[in-house]
């Protein structure tokens, strides 16, 4: 569920682990915030995360606050985590795919012409 300007939105992280869970929250705290809502409760039931978050109310003319120096650099670990874990994730297919390029062309005959088809 988006935040949808309800009073109340309850958001729910799925995770393996509570830290994980944890690190996809303050992800989503920043656009809260920003929207106008705060985080009033939490809790951890061993699969999923689950937050409520209340709309605060405005004060007009003054932009909220910015989040909290923790929670920009909660931000900034978990997003250099995942695009290490993406680097690695991409040097893996690269080394699959030219190894599985390199198995076909030892296969074919030095001609170049593919193999006759199985009958």
């Amino acid at each position: 569920m988006e935040f949808e300007m309800r009073s109340v939105v309850v958001k729910t992280f799925p995770a393996a682990t509570e830290a994980i869970a944890h690190e996809h929250f303050t992800t989503d705290a920043v656009v809260a915030v920003r929207l106008g809502y705060a985080a009033t409760s939490q809790s951890w039931d061993g699969e999923k995360l689950t937050v409520v978050y209340q709309l605060q109310p405005s004060d007009e003319g003054h932009p909220p606050d910015p989040p909290p120096a923790a929670h920009m650099e909660s931000n900034a670990q978990a997003n250099q985590e995942r695009a290490a874990a993406n680097a690695m994730a991409n040097q893996a297919r690269a080394e699959a795919n030219a190894q599985a390029n390199q198995e076909r062309a030892e296969g074919r005959d030095p001609g170049g012409a593919l193999p006759p088809p199985p009958r």
